[in-house]
């Protein structure tokens, strides 16, 4: 194999080692957001009767996200490139030892067989042969060492490329003709081979652990005449040893130093790639032996090895394995190192002092020789090794029982998967894999104590913000909101800028009410968030509206859903876009709270329309509740009070206890605030029998509008019940007498006894009131005109108010007063459906606000002229939702009567018996026989 392809490869993989060494449990544990949705109410509309004045309430979502870290994860696909390239690292090891001498290659075949013999394959039944059987290790034997045999003692002129590729399709061979799942193999061979890595490594590690003392000698040396050498050489080699030395200290506990600076992996990699280099200087120590080119194919490949084993450590999370290694790293480099450092100084301290280029001569044979140096430094090793009470080779053994145990789990075996992780905590107390693997299986049980306490141990020695996340999770599912607060603050300590972490510690905040702090530390959060907008979405639970919302249309729809919910609770509306186009593919939840917000704040017929999709699939209960009751209200916005109705009266239907209530209490306040006191007082009714005490006060509006008595009857009730409502009732009282009022009290009596004042009393009355009084006064007052056909009074009260209406208020009235007059229409969309004659476009107009009786009435006896069946369907309409309008009821039985159904006015006259006083009855009975009986004369002739 080509030198330079080969430490090309080497390098690459000591990049693969370092890329997974900074990626940290992130490449072994996902995250994951929790999106919980709490419900709101908010001012959906204000409705103003009179002197009362109520709120109708919608309900809005607010989300919160929050992280939570999932299981250790498996990707058997990486897991197999790990793997692979550990044993092409073998295989240029193998291939290369086929040009060694008989000697040296017995002795590596000999631990080869060793090594295949530790893998135990007759457990997973390799080749077909059973458990007992040794046929699998022999056969395996067979495949490997028998071509490596043929290249070391026949095949001796053979190019290495081709005994490189030879051994690798032996090795591919076993792994596809093994009879066994590849996973199954995979897994075997990494769990059982695990010792026989760990060797290789350690050796590695006495192989290059002095080379960055050897590269300072070389830096000082390699000029000659070099002033100070032996002083330069002393201090930065002294300073190299001492920060390892502090690090040590620290390490144990010793001082109390944070070398934030210093990182072990990061020096192992360099003493590797140091060691490479310094190869060529240490030719004198490989004479004999084998050429150099073997010796760099050698060392390459027990490095692709050990930093491929590692690297599937790191990209496994397995932390009890490369905190062993690292405490390796430390003994090997503070023992190999300061014993190099005195090698050099008692063999070389004169030639120093001269200035000679000592690097040349370093590996020669001195007084004190070379192979003393190592052996003093492999005691120091061991010295440490055992001062540490062998802690690194029980972590070792933990690392071993943590990939039994994910073997276990890929077997199925959930039971034994435990043992080992149990036994895993046990040898390496405190190690992150094992507790949190057994963390999340307790999770997954709901038992929190013991997952918490798992949690908070997987945090106290290789600790990951994962762990913090799930500690502090099972701290809330415990209800300990202090300890959840606290496991978070302390992660920070550990990971300070880690935007998980600081998310939901802003979450935390929030619910504690610190809204500064939340604010402060979703910010934080935000800054270093990449991959997800779930800060996002927290920040704008807390902080303050900006009307100047420049990311919406590109933010997800949870940061909008958001940003809608706290827009709705602004009093100036600002302009935001309706946009629905990334509504599909999103999460439910996400969307469902985007179009309940959206609902509320558009008031859009199409919004309705899309929330009534959503719930034609599966939904969880509440959400239901919230979203149908949104698509009533939304109708409602969008003024189609029929839907609107419709829908809060299936909605009553379907539901029970103090829902019933709300809604027959949100259908009384809409046919309220559409001037049909009548029906509102059937609503309100049904809602107080559910046990709505909010229906009792509005009952008083609606029956105050139906006819002053009557209000001032329901006063007196509610007084027997609750003396709070004295004051009320006495003021109501005053107002039966116009004289000595104040001046607020003459326009509430004004607004009840508009019939009573003459044109100029009214002028001279609505002069004082403001222009919000003026617009309530108007909308009951042209009501009761324009049902009544009192057109010349209604012209006379629109004069006196004009100044304080704003033109879309009078824009009903004037309609039907050119209607009634025969004048130019003024722009409505009526007036286009009349002018083009379009039945089916007014039918659908008028079919929309049922309350709306004026409208119906006028527009109705427009259609009997040129389409008498369309205008009859209107009012099929009108009195199906507004069952307690006489006047409809009236202009129904007219009209039935001239499209000829006979049998249903008289049915309607019927009804009408019950809704209507006797007299008012008797009078229309007197009109209908008239004019029934002249349609039966027209019909004989």
């Amino acid at each position: 194999m080509p030198q330079k392809l080969l430490i090309v490869f080497f390098l690459g993989v000591a990049g693969l080692f370092c890329y997974h060494y900074f990626a940290g449990y992130d490449s072994s544990i996902n995250w994951n957001v929790t999106t919980t949705a709490e419900t709101e109410t908010f001012e959906h509309s204000t409705i103003v009767k009179g002197p009362f004045t109520f709120s109708l309430e919608g309900s809005k979502y607010a989300l919160a996200e929050s992280f939570t870290a999932g299981p250790i994860t498996r990707d058997y696909q990486r897991d197999g490139a790990f793997l692979l390239l550990m044993f092409i690292g073998l295989a240029i090891f193998l291939t290369t030892a086929t040009y060694l001498t008989r000697f040296w290659f017995i002795l590596i075949m000999g631990a080869m067989i060793f090594f295949i013999i530790s893998l135990q394959l007759p457990e997973i039944q390799l080749f077909g042969f059973s458990d007992t059987s040794s046929g699998a290790a022999i056969v395996t034997l067979l495949i490997i060492l028998l071509p490596a045999y043929v290249f070391h003692a026949f095949a001796t002129s053979s190019p290495y490329a081709l005994r490189l590729l030879t051994i690798l399709g032996a090795f591919a061979s076993i792994a596809l003709f093994s009879g066994v799942e590849l996973i199954t193999l995979q897994e075997q061979l990494i769990s059982r081979s695990y010792f026989g890595w760990v060797i290789l490594s350690l050796l590695f590690l006495i192989t290059i652990a002095e080379d960055l003392i050897f590269g300072i000698l070389y830096l000082i040396t390699r000029s000659k005449g070099g002033q100070g050498n032996a002083l330069h050489f002393s201090i930065f080699s002294l300073l190299y040893l001492t920060v390892w030395g502090l690090y040590y200290a620290n390490k144990y506990g010793y001082l109390s130093i944070e070398l934030t600076f210093f990182n072990p992996f990061a020096v192992f990699i360099l003493s590797s790639i140091v060691a490479l280099w310094a190869l060529k200087h240490k030719a004198y120590l490989f004479q004999g032996l084998m050429p150099l080119r073997m010796v760099y194919a050698f060392f390459c490949s027990v490095g692709i090895m050990v930093m491929a084993f590692y690297g599937l450590a790191f990209f496994r999370g397995n932390d009890p394995v490369y905190e062993a290694f690292h405490y390796f790293i430390l003994y090997t480099h503070i023992g190999f190192g300061v014993m190099f450092f005195i090698y050099i100084l008692v063999n070389f301290i004169t030639p120093l002092v001269q200035g000679l280029q000592v690097y040349k001569v370093a590996y020669r044979n001195q007084n004190f020789p070379y192979i003393s140096a190592r052996l003093a430094g492999l005691v120091a090793v061991a010295a440490l090794f055992y001062l540490a009470s062998r802690e690194p080779w029980l972590l070792y053994q933990a690392g071993k029982f943590n990939y039994l145990g994910a073997q276990a789990q890929t077997m199925g075996n959930d039971l034994l998967a435990k043992e080992y992780f149990s036994q895993g905590a046990v040898y390496g107390q405190d190690n992150h894999f094992s507790n949190y693997q057994l963390g999340y299986q307790k999770l997954q049980e709901n038992d929190f104590d013991q997952s918490n306490y798992r949690f908070g141990r997987a945090t106290v020695r290789y600790p990951s913000p994962q762990a913090f996340i799930n500690y502090s999770g099972t701290f809330a599912k415990l209800n300990e909101a202090t300890p959840a607060l606290v496991s978070l603050q302390d992660g920070l300590r550990e990971f300070p800028n880690n935007s998980q972490l600081l998310n939901n510690l802003g979450l935390i905040y929030l619910d504690q009410g610190k809204l500064r702090q939340a604010e402060t530390t979703l910010l934080q959060a935000e800054s270093n968030n990449e991959w997800t907008q779930a800060t996002q979405v927290n920040l704008w639970r807390v902080k303050p509206f900006d009307k100047e919302v420049t990311s919406f249309k590109e933010s997800n729809l949870a940061v909008k859903a958001n940003i809608l919910a706290k827009a709705l609770n602004t009093e100036d509306r600002i302009s935001l876009p309706l946009d629905t186009s990334n509504l599909y593919p999103s999460y439910p939840l996400h969307r469902m709270a985007y179009l309940t917000n959206a609902a509320g704040y558009f008031g859009s017929e199409a919004i309705a329309g899309l929330l009534e999709r959503e719930l034609a699939g599966p939904i969880e209960e509440s959400t239901y509740w919230t979203a149908k009751n949104a698509v009533a209200l939304t109708y409602y916005q969008a003024l189609d009070i029929n839907q609107a109705i419709r829908s809060l009266h299936q909605l009553a239907l379907e539901a029970t206890g103090e829902q019933v209530a709300n809604y027959y209490y949100q259908m009384g306040l809409i046919a309220l605030d559409q001037n049909s006191p009548e029906m509102a007082l059937s609503y309100l009714d049904a809602s107080i029998e559910a046990g709505g005490d909010q229906a009792l006060f509005a009952k008083l509006a609606a029956a105050l509008e139906v006819s002053f008595e009557q209000g001032l009857e329901w006063a007196n009730h509610l007084t027997s019940l609750d003396t709070s409502y004295l004051s009320v009732a006495n003021s109501l009282a005053q107002l039966e007498n116009r004289e000595n009022l104040e001046q607020g009290k003459q326009l509430t009596r004004l607004y009840y006894f508009h019939e009573d004042y003459q044109l100029a009393e009214l002028s001279a009355l609505l002069s004082t009131a403001d222009s919000s009084f003026a617009q309530n006064f108007w909308t009951k007052a042209s009501h009761d005109l324009l049902t009544t056909g009192n057109f010349d009074r209604l012209t006379g009260l629109m004069s006196i108010l004009k100044p304080k209406l704003p033109p879309q208020h009078t824009i009903k009235a004037r309609l039907l007063l050119a209607l009634q007059e025969q004048k130019p229409l003024p722009d409505h969309p009526a007036s286009r459906l009349l002018a083009a004659k379009d039945a089916n476009g007014l039918r659908n107009y008028l079919r929309k606000n049922p309350f709306d009786e004026p409208m119906v009435l006028h527009l109705s006896r427009e259609l009997l002229r040129w389409d008498p069946s369309t205008a009859y369907d209107v009012l099929v309409e009108a009195i199906d939702i507004n069952k307690r309008s006489v006047a409809l009821h009236k202009q129904y039985i007219l009209t039935a009567l001239e499209v000829g159904l006979q049998s249903y006015a008289s049915d309607a006259l019927e009804k009408l018996e019950t809704i209507t006083t006797r007299n008012d009855y008797r009078e229309f009975e007197q009109r209908y026989l008239t004019r029934k009986a002249e349609i039966d004369a027209e019909s004989a002739w």
